[in-house]
Order: structure tokens, then sequence, then C-alpha cells
């Protein structure tokens, strides 16, 4: 099984995933490796900006940002906003997001989807990482030290 994760914006920057693999063609499905391939895991940026702690005290819920977008919509007709991570907003092209992208990657790798899973602190509606939901499948973290657990356990099975 693959990790698929993608970048994080932060700080006013695009944040680009750590790799790492088992086998020898570069990311690629190796025939000979029974080690799943880990395509990216990913903490947020804005922990090397601020203390986790600080972060995870901002609006750890997002309660603050739906209200925040409760009381001041956001009407566009190409954009929409996602609430990311535990203290910004996405603004996202409505027809280009982590759900297309993460698909477009799997079909650009020539992975079987069924192989892949997507780790994600933003799996509920109106989160960041909502529409990875029914691409492959996901596993909600809270936190980076919640997903390096969840992976620790699936790289173990």
């Amino acid at each position: 099984r693959s990790a698929c994760s993608t970048g994080r914006r932060a700080g006013g920057r695009t944040t680009r995933p750590r790799s790492a693999s088992w086998g020898s063609d570069h990311g690629r499905a190796s025939h000979q490796s029974q080690r799943p391939r880990l395509l990216g895991v990913k903490t947020d940026s804005i922990a090397e900006i601020n203390p986790f702690t600080f972060t995870k005290l901002a609006d750890p819920d997002a309660s603050k940002r739906f209200a925040m977008l409760e009381k001041h919509p956001f009407a566009s007709e190409t954009m929409m906003v996602v609430i990311g991570g535990s203290t910004s907003f996405d603004y996202i092209p409505k027809n280009r997001h982590k759900g297309t992208n993460v698909q477009k990657y799997i079909d650009h790798m020539g992975w079987n989807k069924d192989e892949c899973v997507y780790f994600g602190d933003g799996l509920y509606p109106g989160g960041n990482d909502e529409f990875v939901i029914g691409v492959i499948d996901t596993v909600a973290v809270t936190d980076h030290l919640d997903c390096y657990q969840k992976l620790q356990e699936l790289l173990q099975d």
C-alpha cells in the first residue's frame, strides 16, 4: 500500500511532500518489493514557524474558521474555500483539488488505487482533505504524531 499526501500552504509558501520509497524504480511499483511504498508523509509547515501547541490551541476543531466563513461567505464561480490544517483557509479552484490531484498522480504512476491510502487531518465536510474521500482509502489523523503512529501500524501489518 502507498501512503499518499500532497503539499500544504503555510506561511505563504507551498510545502513539498518528503518522499521515501522501497524498490529501485524511483517510486513506481516494484514487483520484487514486498514492503509498501511511502509516497509522502508531511507535517504542517506552520509548526516550523510556531510551536505545535500554539497551532493546536488556535482553532483545534475548526469552529472559529467555520464561524468566520458563515459570517463572511466566500462567493466565486471558479474558486472555493476549505479549512486547511489547524490555522488556515485554503482557496482552491473548484475543479482542481486534492482528490483530482491524487487521482492524476496515481494514474501517472500507473498504480492501482486500491493499493493506496491517504492520511489527512482535514477529512471532514469542509476540510481540505475531504475531496480525497472516495478516490482512495483514507485515514483520518489529528496531527503529525497521530499520523506517524497510524503509519507505523500500517507498515507493521
